[in-house]
């Protein structure tokens, strides 16, 4: 996406209380930069915001409130605060504790820890929703300690997941007459032109989890599974977050705990289109052949193939904002093969790169219908390939 800069001199502290949690993917159109403008931009030093705490090192309870502060931000947007999850086996995403701050050289969010994981590490983000390279974060990682309320055994934080999703786990001091709520959203948020924030899509499945084991107004560890019923084709090649909410009957319903997962894509490839070559998550080489079968997509005997590189992990609120590397068309390698009448015919393609245009977090060929009109337009297929170094 462009991104312009809008410089404002200021002085101020805000300070924001509440607690406020959810993974954000904007949904916004993707722009294509032209020539000389691709790639991202990268802020000199100065231009950073620098976090204040925390920093690193620090142990964070659950269920206590801290200061999350920073300064050094010149912008005049609001601001967004983030949570770095890194799991044990060295997976990353972020989740949002906050959108819409506003904007200030120098701030405060108050933040009450929620039910994290404790053998993961963390880093606090603050940036501006769209001008992610001025984001800054804790310079090392900080823990969070304390007694957790809800461990979850299956799915686990960046999982690829089938329709029905099965979540089941153990929960203690959450339930409410012996129940708390599981729901599923979509792994975005959406620009509310109306009151000019940033807000939540609407949960698409929705499950009480009850205790199945155990004395749940005791405080003792309680065995729950629910399942989160959504059309296979809703769910594929998207990302969900699943959340925990306690039913208070003062307070409403109070966010305990929300991570990320991935729909999992059939690796065969898709209902028009068969891919032979890359295998799915193939480590590749420049120049990338491309080949396999397709019917019904092509448009004067070709459609279109991108090859594009993201920098940010599943889950981070800029992973959306892929890079264009090179895109070319398929063509059909049998000129007797009749595309016109929706037959499978084989196809092939050709894609380059240099190996320092290629994504920090990973790479993806992209599939799209016919060759006509905006690169993005009649899109089909993401297939993720691992670029050799």
């Amino acid at each position: 996406m462009k991104k312009t800069i809008k410089i404002i001199l200021g002085i101020g502290v805000v300070v924001i209380i509440g607690v406020v949690s959810y993974f954000a993917l904007i949904e916004k159109p993707l722009t294509i930069l032209p020539p000389g403008e691709q790639g991202a931009y990268i802020p000199s030093e100065e231009e950073i915001i620098r976090v204040l705490f925390p920093k690193g090192g620090e142990k964070l309870e659950i269920g206590k409130t801290y200061e999350v502060s920073w300064e050094n931000y010149i912008g005049d947007e609001p601001l967004s605060v983030g949570l770095q999850v890194t799991t044990p086996n060295e997976k990353t995403y972020v989740k949002h504790i906050a959108t819409n701050v506003p904007a200030a050289l120098s701030g405060v969010y108050k933040w009450t820890v929620t039910s994290e994981r404790t053998d993961s590490k963390y880093k606090v983000e603050v940036y501006p929703e769209e001008n992610r390279p001025l984001v800054g974060r804790s310079k090392d990682y900080f823990s969070i300690t304390g007694d957790s309320l809800i461990v979850v055994n299956t799915p686990q934080p960046l999982e690829k997941v089938t329709t029905p999703i099965k979540v089941s786990g153990r929960a203690r001091r959450i339930f409410s007459e012996g129940e708390f709520i599981i729901r599923l959203r979509a792994g975005g948020a959406k620009w509310d032109e109306d009151n000019g924030v940033f807000v939540k899509f609407p949960p698409i499945a929705e499950a009480m989890a009850w205790a199945k084991t155990g004395d749940w107004m005791s405080g003792d560890w309680c065995d729950f599974e629910v399942e989160l019923s959504i059309s296979s084709e809703e769910l594929k090649d998207n990302n969900w977050i699943i959340e925990f909410y306690q039913r208070d009957e003062r307070f409403g319903e109070k966010l305990i705990y929300e991570f990320l997962v991935v729909g999992e894509q059939s690796p065969a490839g898709h209902e028009y289109l068969q891919i032979s070559s890359p295998l799915h998550n193939q480590e590749v080489i420049s120049p990338m052949v491309i080949t396999g079968k397709a019917k019904g997509i092509f448009v004067d005997g070709k459609f279109r193939v991108a090859l594009w590189g993201q920098d940010y992990p599943y889950g981070h609120p800029k992973d959306d904002e892929s890079r264009l590397i090179d895109s070319t068309y398929a063509t059909i390698i049998n000129g007797n093969c009749d595309w016109s009448t929706g037959v499978w015919c084989d196809f092939r393609a050709e894609v380059s790169y240099q190996p320092s245009e290629v994504g920090k977090e990973g790479n993806t060929l992209n599939f799209y219908r016919g060759g006509k009109g905006e690169l993005g337009e009649g899109f089909l297929l993401t297939w993720p390939i691992k670029i050799k170094q």
